[in-house]
């Protein structure tokens, strides 16, 4: 089972993955801006133009989105519940105004297929993790086997 004992790497597996998207998208986008080039003639493929934005209120969405990363992975570390809030409404929207976005263009199905897989691998961890969070286990005053996350290897007997 390995890492899937451990529903905190799930957590910061997606942290990390969507902290080098944000960051990416944002510094592709402040480097267009500085350079001075149009949507048109940027040289990035079509699929890369959606990561490019230089509007003042996409720079700021970027910065929301950054810092309720950040949150989130705090609120892995210190198991607080309330820091993954922020996180999981922005993934919301984001699926959201994925499909609203999509709907007019013709993706493949199989498109359709792995983005929703990941969407709902991202929201059924970040929910998992809140519930958990919120879990309050007592043990037995002498029983010190009980390990909250991880495996049992970890466990003092």
């Amino acid at each position: 089972m390995g890492c899937f004992v451990d529903i905190k790497f799930h957590g910061y597996f997606i942290g990390l993955l969507a902290a080098l998207l944000e960051v990416t998208s944002l510094i592709l986008s402040l480097y267009f801006y500085f350079v001075g080039y149009d949507d048109g003639e940027s040289g990035l493929l079509k699929e890369l133009q959606d990561l490019v934005s230089t509007s003042y209120v996409d720079y700021i969405g970027d910065a929301l989105i950054v810092t309720a990363i950040v949150l989130m992975i705090c609120g892995i570390y210190l198991e607080n519940r309330y820091c993954l809030i922020p996180f999981i409404i922005a993934i919301c929207f984001d699926w959201v105004s994925y499909v609203l976005h999509n709907l007019e263009h013709s993706l493949p199905s199989h498109v359709w297929l792995v983005t929703s897989a990941f969407f709902i691998y991202i929201l059924v961890a970040m929910v998992g993790l809140f519930v958990l969070f919120g879990m309050k286990i007592e043990t037995p005053k002498g029983d010190r086997r009980f390990v909250k996350f991880g495996s049992a290897d970890d466990a003092i007997v």
